[in-house]
């Protein structure tokens, strides 16, 4: 239930989200959302080596000091990639006020924003299925709408159940 209502504001939180922003903003924000990703786990093994002078606290050697100058590369990245492309975005902020674009920015801007929070619900959810915690995955067996989400999102489910 608790799931659920979650699942709901999110949604919700999204459309609002979109309908402030508008559709010129949420595309920009999309496209560098995926530019980001894309880059950071292209780029991320190379980068990792660079970051050993970051303390690593643990035992040295292994497979977790990889992974942990990894994960840090990758957040580095990712998050180095979004900030400058939001900056390069915003030249964009014209489009959003020319005087036929504006309501229709804003409602197509909503839509855009449910839809990338549904996006991101998908994820997380998927993500979740990983975590061996009982009340976690009783939580996601229990909401039909996170269950309907993660088995019946068109195209989407198929390719994760492929994996």
């Amino acid at each position: 239930m608790i799931l659920t209502l979650i699942i709901l504001l999110v949604l919700v939180s999204g459309l609002f989200t979109g309908l402030r922003r508008g559709l010129v903003f949420q595309i920009v924000d999309l496209t560098g959302f995926i530019v980001a990703l894309a880059a950071a786990y292209l780029y991320f093994d190379n980068f990792a080596p660079y970051l050993r002078w970051i303390p690593y606290l643990g035992s040295s050697g292994g497979n977790v000091e990889n992974f942990y100058y990894q994960a840090i590369a990758f957040l580095i990245l990712f998050i180095g990639i979004r900030f400058l492309w939001n900056i390069v975005g915003s030249a964009f902020d014209f489009l959003a006020n020319l005087p036929l674009l504006g309501m229709v920015n804003r409602w197509l801007g909503g839509a855009f924003g449910a839809v990338k929070g549904y996006l991101v619900i998908f994820i997380l959810l998927n993500l979740v299925a990983f975590i061996p915690i009982f009340p976690v995955q009783q939580a996601v067996s229990d909401s039909t709408l996170a269950q309907t989400i993660v088995q019946d999102t068109p195209l989407l489910s198929e390719k994760v159940e492929e994996l």
